[in-house]
């Protein structure tokens, strides 16, 4: 198909409001069990412009097969208990796919309006994010455990009308390469201080082991990189960090507090391996048990669909076994292939040592939280994200060079 470079302009400001559309799409979840599944029909139709595109490419022509025979399969096998939500499911984890795909067959149209538009993107929404996150401490929105109103201070963590606390986490994560260069990190601390200090605070308020430890990685080694040089800059970083938890920790003193008093119960209760995998190791037992006893050939091969699977166990949140367990062990290793081959791709464009260290860092946590924590690969959040990888440091890279 002949495009042009409008077409890529109109495809990327469809994406501005996608977390607003989530935060929407959670406000109407939580209000009604019944509600419009609003951010299901906006990937949908995501999916739908970035595909029409690419109908001709074999390899996404494999994958679309193999969606649909899958699909099939369970249908015909009288798996399938909601089509709707099966359809969604392999629609969402094949995001990352179809976005990065189209912008790798289609670099050649990509302008340094469009580097804008990503920028602006990612930064729009984390700051949406920011002030959803952070409008619990007022009373608003809902918890990150126990999704209950936040005025009530009956759960723990915040995630604002978000109706995924746990996808949350790993957004930011995948949020932080690209809002610390919007910024201008690497020229301008107060900048860099700033918005790192933003990110540790939403993090710590979302709550999630995920989000927390993720985002205190990037950012102390972000810190060490433009401090490691210099004394003078280190002894500033320290008293700038001694002076902000000063200000800020009485702030948060009762969530921190009701954090420490669960996370010491469960360690009493059930011990460390349940702090470190929140129980997903049980889920996982469970679930292989059930599928050991199950399962035929073609089930291991194409799945039972997640909705099928959601009624005789409990998702394992771990990405790779739930990708497995809804559309089979091919879909499965492809998605992670596939994820393998976009970050050789991108870390290959990069010349500037800083954009290879942090999008390797931050492909690592999300290849080690998808295993141990989930919602990575199969987050409908945070794989749209990740599908604009590509086009923007392509760009980050494209006018570098021009510029050196």
């Amino acid at each position: 198909m002949n495009l042009d470079s409008r077409y890529l302009t109109f495809l990327l400001c469809c994406i501005i409001p996608i977390t607003l559309i989530d935060a929407l799409n959670g406000f109407m979840l939580m209000q009604s069990s019944g509600g419009l599944p609003l951010s299901s029909i906006y990937k949908i139709f995501l999916f739908s412009i970035f595909l029409l595109p690419l109908l001709n490419n074999p390899y996404l022509f494999l994958m679309l097969s193999l969606g649909c025979i899958s699909i099939s399969y369970q249908i015909f096998s009288g798996y399938t208990l909601n089509i709707f939500e099966d359809v969604s499911v392999v629609i969402r984890t094949a995001l990352v796919v179809i976005i990065s795909t189209f912008f790798i067959n289609y670099k050649s149209l990509l302008r340094e309006t469009h580097l804008k538009i990503i920028e602006i993107i990612f930064v729009i929404s984390f700051f949406i994010i920011t002030i959803n996150v952070i409008s619990g401490l007022f009373g608003y929105g809902f918890t990150t455990y126990g999704s209950k109103p936040a005025a009530g201070s009956l759960g723990l963590g915040y995630k604002g009308y978000y109706f995924a606390g746990n996808e949350l986490g790993v957004l930011l994560i995948c949020l932080y390469p690209v809002v610390r260069l919007a910024f201008g990190f690497s020229n301008n601390l107060r900048n860099k201080l700033f918005i790192n200090l933003i990110f540790i605070t939403v993090s710590v308020l979302i709550g999630t082991k995920t989000s927390t430890i993720g985002i205190a990685i990037l950012v102390l080694l972000d810190l060490y990189k433009y401090f490691a040089s210099s004394f003078i800059k280190g002894f500033i970083l320290i008293i700038v960090s001694a002076v902000s938890v000063i200000t800020i920790l009485p702030r948060f003193s009762d969530h921190f507090n009701s954090r420490i008093e669960s996370m010491s119960y469960l360690l009493n209760s059930r011990g460390s391996n349940y702090i470190i995998l929140s129980g997903r190791d049980d889920f996982l037992t469970n679930a292989w048990n059930y599928i050991c006893e199950h399962y035929g050939f073609f089930d291991f091969l194409l799945g039972s669909g997640s909705s099928f699977s959601a009624s005789v166990f409990k998702s394992t949140e771990m990405d790779f076994f739930d990708l497995f367990t809804w559309n089979g062990i091919f879909w499965s290793v492809f998605i992670y292939i596939f994820c393998f081959y976009l970050f050789t791709k991108i870390k290959t464009l990069l010349i500037t040592n800083d954009h290879k260290f942090f999008v390797t860092v931050t492909f690592i946590l999300l290849f080690f939280i998808s295993i141990l924590a989930g919602h990575v690969l199969t987050s409908a959040m945070l794989l749209p994200f990740l599908g604009l990888y590509y086009p923007y440091f392509y760009l980050k890279n494209k006018m570098e060079q021009d510029n050196a």
